[in-house]
């Protein structure tokens, strides 16, 4: 009995009534997927602008975040189709349930300006790919996605251990500043008890828990990173083991590559 129950609970799912709407969620996931990992990438590139890192730090993060984007075709291709996706254009294709990006089709595309860089290296993969494969480029959506993802962690995780120094440094200066003006710290409600008033506008104090370790939170913050791109990388090379990835070994030198010369 509690197997049919069971059945029609599953039989009561709402379902698509065809392709087309698996074809829109997909896409719409896709976009989102997208959005949130450039989104990442924006707002630690936001924090490298701050000057809060060295000079050198900041130059070997931009680097290092550069190196993906010029040779991680995926990366660079997905990171444009963003903004792609926000001139109403849906960035999958689909044929016979196979979901992928088609770059003619994205090449082709009206009304829509490419960048140049990117439109140049898209032209070079499809001649590369019809040359080697006899074909029409196709990139596999699953295979495509899950290296921009690896990408993007990779990105995140050398983050944190560029902004150690940023952290370190802000710590001290608190402390500093703190020290000197003791007479600001609340004793006063308990709830609000060793809270430190930095600056008061309108009626509003903006304060800092004196509670709070940012070395702590800094230290939680990069092994929760290092936890989850090691998860995620090696879920990411059991998915590609026999995929061929596009390189670039510089602007105009592209080559095909096996999983094992991943990122």
């Amino acid at each position: 009995m509690e197997k049919l129950h069971a059945y029609e609970r599953w039989k009561s799912f709402p379902r698509s009534i065809s392709g087309k709407e698996d074809y829109i969620a997909i896409n719409a996931y896709t976009t989102n997927i997208i959005s949130a990992g450039k989104t990442m990438i924006e707002s630690m590139k936001n924090f490298t602008d701050l000057k809060c890192l060295t000079d050198e730090n900041r130059s070997s993060y931009s680097a290092m975040v550069s190196k993906i984007y010029d040779t991680v075709f995926s990366y660079k291709l997905l990171i444009r189709l963003r903004d792609y996706a926000q001139h109403g254009h849906l960035p999958v294709n689909s044929s016979e349930n196979i979901y992928y990006f088609d770059l003619i089709n994205i090449l082709g595309k009206p009304h829509f300006n490419h960048n140049k860089a990117v439109k140049e290296q898209m032209i070079q993969a499809i001649a590369t790919c019809e040359d080697l494969f006899k074909d029409t480029p196709r990139l596999s959506l699953t295979k495509s996605l899950a290296e921009f993802v690896a990408a993007t962690i990779r990105i995140y995780r050398n983050f944190w251990m560029f902004a150690e120094y940023a952290v370190l440094n802000a710590k001290k200066k608190i402390k500093d500043i703190v020290d000197t003006y003791p007479e600001n710290i609340i004793q006063a409600p308990a709830d609000m008890s060793k809270w430190f008033i930095y600056k008061v506008a309108d009626g509003n104090a903006d304060t800092i828990a004196l509670a709070d370790d940012p070395e702590k939170m800094f230290v939680q913050f990069k092994e929760e990173a290092e936890k989850i791109s090691d998860q995620y990388i090696q879920a990411w090379h059991e998915l590609i083991k026999d995929a061929q990835l596009i390189r670039f070994l510089d602007k105009d030198h592209i080559k095909i590559v096996p999983y094992d010369q991943h990122i």
